[in-house]
């Protein structure tokens, strides 16, 4: 069997929306379990000139930390570094995503190693809209 045939015998893939045309800051209380997966693609469409801030936060406790409220010794998460799928950059734990009224589909790998919750918030947002989408998978 090929590789390309591999592949698409993918057992378990999930889809979770994140954002659909968001507008204003916060993560809307959203934590997504990881836990069962081992690759994590997070999709961004940004449209209506976007000019915003995107950070993916993570955890390893066992319940959700509340991800809009500050981090703490008892709400325990941190940003994540994420690669960008277009041309594997690193993008740093604490700059985020940054768009500058650009309107742009992107792509982003989240290391999930060993993390139980991922969160996706906007931090600072000064015109519209964005789109998010977790693809969560595991290998045949």
């Amino acid at each position: 069997m090929s590789l390309l045939n591999n592949n698409l015998n993918m057992k378990h893939i999930v889809y979770y929306d994140v954002f659909d045309a968001k507008n204003d800051t916060g993560t809307e209380d959203k934590a997504f379990f990881v836990w069962d997966f081992r690759h994590c693609v997070l999709s961004i469409n940004t449209a209506s000139s976007a000019a915003c801030t995107i950070k993916v936060y993570w955890s390893i406790e066992e319940t959700a930390p509340d991800f809009t409220s500050a981090a703490s010794a008892t709400n325990r998460y941190d940003t994540v570094k994420i690669i960008d799928l277009e041309d594997w950059t690193s993008i740093a734990w604490d700059t985020g995503i940054v768009y500058t009224w650009t309107d742009a589909d992107r792509n982003f790998e989240i290391n999930i190693n060993a993390l139980s919750y991922v969160a996706i918030d906007i931090t600072a947002i000064s015109a519209w809209k964005v789109t998010a989408r977790l693809q969560l998978t595991n290998n045949a």
